[in-house]
C-alpha cells in the first residue's frame, strides 16, 4: 500500500466504507496487521509482542480461516518467520521466488524437460550449484 497512488487509496477507502463491519473489512485489516509486524518490527521480541497482541484480539473467533491463521502464527514456525530480525545476515526474502521462476522456465518444452523427473533432476542440480556451491 505504500506505493499506491492517491486514486488507489481512494478506491480502498470506498471499498472499506461500503463493506464496513463485514468479513471483507476484517480480511484487509488482518492482512495489514500481519504485514506490519513483519515489516515494522526491529527485533524478534517486538515481533513476538505484536503477534501476541494480535492473538489476544479475538480474531480466531471471527471465522475458521482466521482461527487457522492465528493457530499458524502461534506455532513454532513463527521463530523461523522472524529469524531475520535476530540475524542480520539472513535476508527477509527467501530463495523461493528464484526457485519458482527457474521451475517455470524448466516447464517450457523448449528447455528440453518433457517429464517431471527431468525437471526435478535439473532443479536439484540447480540448487546444488546455486546454493551449495557444488558441495554436497
Amino acid at each position: 500500500m505504500d506505493d499506491w497512488s492517491f486514486q488507489q487509496h481512494q478506491t480502498i477507502s470506498t471499498i472499506l466504507s461500503h463493506y464496513k463491519n463485514t468479513i471483507v473489512e476484517d480480511i484487509l485489516i488482518l492482512k495489514q496487521k500481519i504485514r506490519d509486524f513483519f515489516l515494522d518490527s526491529q527485533s524478534q521480541e517486538e515481533a513476538y509482542a505484536r503477534r501476541d497482541k494480535l492473538l489476544s484480539g479475538n480474531w480466531h473467533l471471527k471465522t475458521r480461516h482466521f482461527a487457522n491463521i492465528m493457530k499458524f502464527l502461534n506455532s513454532s514456525y513463527f521463530k523461523y518467520m522472524t529469524a531475520y530480525l535476530s540475524h542480520p545476515q539472513i535476508p527477509k526474502t527467501t530463495n523461493s521466488e528464484n526457485i519458482i521462476r527457474t521451475w517455470r522456465q524448466m516447464e517450457e518444452v523448449r528447455y528440453g524437460f518433457k517429464s517431471d523427473k527431468g525437471r526435478l533432476d535439473h532443479l536439484k542440480l540447480y540448487q546444488v550449484k546455486r546454493y551449495l556451491n557444488n558441495k554436497i
